[in-house]
C-alpha cells in the first residue's frame, strides 16, 4: 500500500492514487458500498456477532444490521428453550409441535424471529450483523483496522468494473479474497469461517418431531 490507511479519509486517498483516475473522485463512495456489500455476502466473522433481545413477546424483529441467524433461545414462565429452526410453511413449524410448553421451533417470517408454538417469553436471538459501512461519521470500522488492504482491493474491484476492465477487476477481487482469508485464518475458523448449510440441522429436527411421544 502507498499510504497507510486508517480511516474512510484516506482509504478513498489510497484508491484515487492507485487509479490515478481523478476524475472518479466522486464516485469513490458507491464504489466502497459495493465493496462492503461483497464483504457481508462473504465473511462470517467473530467480530459480526451480535444479540438482540425483547421481553414478553412471541416474536422478536429482525435487527436493521440482520444478516444471518446463529441462535435462539427463549425463556418464559414454562421454563428455559432453545428452539431449532424449521421453516415458515414446513410441517414443524405448522403442526408437528406439542401445542403446550416451551417453544421446540423457530421460524423467521415478515421481518420477525417467531417462535412455535407462540409462547410469550424472552427471546434472544445471537446472530451475524453487517459490517459497520463507513461514513463521514463513522470514519473506521473493526475491518478497515484488521485488514485495510481488503477495503482498498474490493474497491478498486469496484472501480475496474465501472471502468469496464474485468481482468484487472477480478485481479483485485482475488487479491481482497486473499487478504479476508489471512484475517480469518488468524483465528479459530470454527468462529470466523462462513457457516456451512443447515439441512442436516433440519433434518434432525424434522425427524425428531415425527418421532411418537
Amino acid at each position: 500500500m502507498a499510504a497507510l490507511i486508517t480511516d474512510v479519509t484516506t482509504l478513498k486517498a489510497a484508491v484515487l492514487d492507485y487509479l490515478d483516475r481523478p476524475d472518479l473522485a466522486d464516485r469513490i463512495d458507491a464504489f466502497i458500498v459495493l465493496a462492503e456489500a461483497g464483504f457481508n455476502q462473504a465473511l462470517r466473522a467473530s467480530e459480526m456477532e451480535a444479540t438482540a433481545e425483547v421481553a414478553n413477546a412471541d416474536a422478536l424483529p429482525l435487527p436493521a444490521d440482520f444478516l444471518e441467524w446463529i441462535s435462539v433461545g427463549w425463556t418464559g414462565v414454562r421454563g428455559r428453550a432453545f428452539p431449532a429452526f424449521a421453516e415458515a410453511n414446513s410441517p414443524e413449524a405448522r403442526y408437528k409441535h406439542r401445542p403446550s410448553g416451551p417453544p421446540q421451533y423457530f421460524t423467521i417470517v415478515a421481518q420477525k424471529v417467531r417462535v412455535v408454538p407462540a409462547q410469550p417469553g424472552a427471546i434472544a436471538l445471537t446472530y451475524y450483523a453487517a459490517i459497520p459501512p463507513l461514513t463521514a461519521v463513522n470514519a473506521s470500522n473493526w475491518l478497515l483496522a484488521k485488514a485495510p488492504d481488503a477495503y482498498l482491493y474490493a474497491t478498486l474491484g469496484q472501480a475496474y468494473l465501472f471502468t469496464k476492465d474485468p481482468s484487472a477487476a477480478q485481479a483485485h477481487m482475488t487479491l481482497s479474497a486473499q487478504a479476508l482469508g489471512a484475517l480469518t485464518n488468524k483465528a479459530d475458523t470454527q468462529k470466523v469461517a462462513k457457516r456451512p448449510a443447515r439441512s442436516a440441522e433440519i433434518d434432525a429436527s424434522a425427524q425428531a418431531a415425527a418421532r411418537p411421544e
